[in-house]
């Protein structure tokens, strides 16, 4: 009978030390991985910030948009008083039939927030690379909550970091792309809210796609995206 426990007690200990071994490789692996994520992530993230200092060389061009269309709008708002701000947020400029008072306050914020008689294309040069980086932020967001997959996260980054045209085209001329921060915020609420069915998402969820909405035409292919992913 003693025997017979001490075996028993000897399979347990014994079994107890595989265990204890399993979880160690199990739990090195995973240290393994984490730090293959982190260091994959690390130089994808170098060289999108190494590309967008050579970016930071290159102004947005004298004739764009930006410099003679939404530049001087911003001047014009602060300028006026309170009332012909309100209007020139809706308003129509260079007869053009744009309703975008979301990149017409923008370009406001970038003449208050720049210094007396700046150079329109310095600054919207570096509000160019802060939205970029918005955009990256926001869509590296928006994937992981979707899927909560760190690989499918990596493999978006290092996807968005290699589309030099688009990167391009996003760092140099910025007004365009603020629908696209507003598009990815309301797929992040939406998402949210059919998973939670929380009010407050819902609430966040609409102010948001009102204010895509009045942020650029290019807003407008959000649409179709949300309705084919909430139904």
């Amino acid at each position: 009978m003693i025997n017979f426990s001490v075996g028993i007690l000897k399979k347990f200990q014994s079994a107890y030390k595989s265990r204890d071994r399993a979880s160690s490789i199990c739990l090195f692996k995973k240290f393994g991985y984490d730090l293959l994520f982190w260091a994959t992530f690390f130089i994808i993230g170098f060289y999108q910030i190494s590309y967008l200092f050579q970016a930071a060389q290159y102004f947005i061009p004298l004739g764009d948009d930006g410099v003679i269309y939404f530049w001087p709008v911003g001047q014009f708002m602060a300028q006026s008083s309170l009332k012909d701000f309100f209007i020139s947020l809706v308003s129509s400029f260079f007869i053009e039939d744009h309703l975008s008072p979301v990149c017409y306050f923008f370009g406001y914020l970038c003449h208050i927030l720049s210094p007396v008689d700046a150079n329109p294309s310095l600054v919207l040069n570096i509000a160019g690379k802060l939205l970029y980086l918005i955009i990256v932020i926001s869509s590296l967001s928006v994937v992981f909550v979707l899927w909560k997959d760190r690989q499918r996260v990596l493999i978006f980054f290092l996807l968005l970091a290699f589309n030099l045209s688009l990167s391009w085209r996003v760092m140099i001329v910025s007004f365009l792309s603020i629908s696209v921060v507003f598009s990815l915020w309301c797929l992040f609420f939406l998402h949210r809210f059919l998973q939670k069915e929380k009010r407050s998402d819902l609430i966040f969820f609409c102010g948001i796609f009102f204010t895509t909405t009045f942020s650029f035409e290019t807003s407008f292919i959000v649409m179709p995206l949300l309705a084919v992913y909430a139904f």
